[in-house]
């Protein structure tokens, strides 16, 4: 029963992420050229968007790549964040979890409080995730879930709130933990 349990668990996880990753890049697909400005982020985010909705996460990754590493160059904190939170998030669909932790191991020196609260709540889901998946530490999970929660909550993201809801209500459920019944 406990694998049967597991296996609905991730893969709802996996639907969960489709949906915050929907709700957190709500753009229209558009050409981009290329250079490395936060100007451009937004045809950027399009192409992720429509990367993601079909499925494409090695053409996400392929894509984005050199953004990433010219926005590193160019100290471009913000499209830094956004590209390399946008791969590890497809990495995780991908089941590479090595490069997952390359790029959020990338990104968390330049974390802050001040940060854009949709780059906050999709940082902390794919922690929270790479937390169950490779790790199987349902605490840090929580953690990490509660501070989407938290997030979603104080920008009044409704969706993002019930996702995070959704996530810590699954931990405890394979748990079998009734404290989960307090969300």
């Amino acid at each position: 029963m406990i694998e049967r349990k597991q296996i609905l668990f991730c893969r709802t996880l996996m639907i969960q992420s489709l949906f915050l990753f929907a709700v957190f890049i709500p753009f229209e697909a558009e050409a981009f050229s290329g250079r490395c400005y936060t100007a451009e982020l937004d045809s950027f985010r399009a192409v992720w968007n429509e990367y993601n909705k079909e499925g494409r996460y090695t053409d996400l990754v392929d894509d984005t790549r050199e953004y990433f590493h010219a926005s590193l160059d160019n100290k471009d904190t913000t499209a830094f964040l956004y590209s390399g939170i946008t791969m590890s998030m497809a990495f995780l669909s991908l089941e590479e979890p090595d490069s997952v932790s390359k790029y959020m191991d990338a990104v968390s020196p330049f974390m802050s409080v001040n940060t854009d609260p949709r780059m906050l709540l999709t940082y902390n889901f794919v922690r929270g995730t790479y937390s169950l998946k490779r790790d199987y530490n349902d605490p840090l999970a929580l953690d990490y879930y509660q501070k989407c929660y938290d997030i979603a909550e104080k920008s009044g993201d409704v969706d993002n709130s019930i996702a995070a809801l959704l996530n810590i209500v699954h931990i405890y459920y394979v748990r079998s933990d009734k404290r989960g019944l307090g969300y």
